[in-house]
């Protein structure tokens, strides 16, 4: 599977050798210029989004529904649910599991909380009926009609959050009537080259997510840190629609609630709202998780996001053909430079407040140093996403 990339990338070798440099060199500049656009509005977005002033003295009326769809974690879902059960939240709330068909020791480990936790076992739900592509769906969609709370807080069994988590959600909800609330999703500290990058990937995504939803453009968001109004849940229809695509119970949903209440998402930028999980293990589990993130691209209803994701991956195309003609010695190397260093530079903007925010400041240099190979990744991942079935917790998934 590693290599398949690889030899897909031959035509680009192949066209380094017969390209028109002059228009070669004209559509890169204005590429870059788009790209530098785009990132100067992301750094913007971030910038003008207030950090959220939490009160730890607010009084909460709100009922509020947990969400974890659980697959094969026995390692992670204790440390999990045992953070959630100890929220600094006085009014009441309820957690719901669902064990997702886990073959570990996961659903033992549900069973010993007894009544503390609500918990769905997704074999016996859909047990005679016809399996459904979107288990993750599935099981939210479940919980959701069986849950009490007129908020819905989904998240993932790998993560660990503050005690404040839930009364930060609720005091934004009850103060700004929001639909949909995304908050920050962090990355636990680590020292592998593989988890770094993955580190600096995802919280550049968590600006721009920020920044997306600020502008209401090109919208974007997280499942494993995610909240909305069970009333709107319903009136959009839950995952009607979109029930059929494996990914896609975060973006997906979020599309359809701003598509019926516009500029009715928000970004919690709140250190208390934020949770925090673990990088992937190694190579394979990292191309599969962001190759599923991938394959949503095609499903967005917001063409717009679409048009965004297009231009950043050609615009990569671009500099990876750039470096194999560098290689080649038939393109100028102060040129080359030039080109990464203003991509590079025009990140930052965004980059460095946002690894501020999440205390991953001295991982910068690592932005620079991995800058090749986030160009290859870019490539890869945008690619396979859409031609590639991939697998993911043991079930090969479109």
């Amino acid at each position: 599977m590693i290599l398949l990339p690889f030899i897909g990338m031959l035509p680009l070798f192949l066209l380094a050798n017969s390209i028109d440099l002059g228009l070669f060199l004209f559509i890169l500049i204005i590429l870059t210029i788009s790209y530098c656009a785009l990132f100067i509005l992301y750094a913007n977005g971030w910038k003008h989004l207030q950090e959220f002033e939490f009160n730890n003295l607010y009084v909460p009326s709100t009922k509020v529904s947990i969400v974890i769809p659980a697959r094969n974690e026995q390692d992670v879902i204790k440390n999990c649910i045992d953070g959630i059960l100890l929220q600094n939240y006085s009014a009441w709330f309820e957690v719901i599991v669902i064990n997702d068909h886990s073959t570990d020791n996961t659903l033992s480990i549900l069973q010993s909380y007894g009544n503390q936790i609500v918990l769905i076992n997704l074999a016996d739900e859909i047990a005679n009926k016809t399996i459904p592509l979107a288990f993750k769906k599935k099981a939210i969609e479940l919980a959701i009609y069986k849950a009490q709370g007129d908020l819905i807080i989904t998240t993932d069994a790998d993560t660990c959050r503050s005690k404040n988590w839930i009364l930060s959600f609720v005091q934004c909800f009850e103060k700004n009537k929001f639909k949909i609330i995304a908050s920050p999703v962090n990355y636990l500290p680590e020292k592998s080259v593989l988890k770094i990058f993955q580190i600096i990937d995802f919280i550049t995504m968590q600006g721009i997510t920020a920044a997306s939803l600020y502008y209401h453009f090109n919208s974007t968001c997280n499942g494993a840190n995610l909240a909305y109004s069970k009333k709107v849940f319903l009136e959009v229809e839950g995952f009607k629609g979109i029930d059929s695509i494996a990914s896609g119970d975060d973006m997906l949903l979020l599309h359809k609630i701003e598509k019926k209440y516009p500029r009715s998402a928000y970004y919690l930028k709140a250190k208390e709202a934020m949770v925090s999980t673990f990088a992937m293990p190694n190579l394979s589990s990292f191309l599969q998780q962001r190759i599923r993130w991938a394959s949503k691209a095609k499903h967005y209803s917001d063409k717009r996001v679409t048009a965004v994701l297009a231009a950043v991956f050609i615009y990569n195309i671009f500099l990876f053909i750039m470096m194999l003609l560098v290689f080649i010695g038939k393109f100028n190397l102060f040129t080359f430079v030039v080109l990464i260093a203003i991509k590079i530079g025009i990140e930052f903007l965004l980059v460095k407040p946002v690894s501020i925010f999440f205390s991953q400041q001295k991982l910068l240099i690592w932005h620079t140093l991995l800058q090749p190979f986030h160009i290859l990744y870019v490539i890869v991942c945008g690619f396979l996403g859409q031609v590639k079935n991939y697998n993911w917790k043991g079930r090969k998934t479109k």
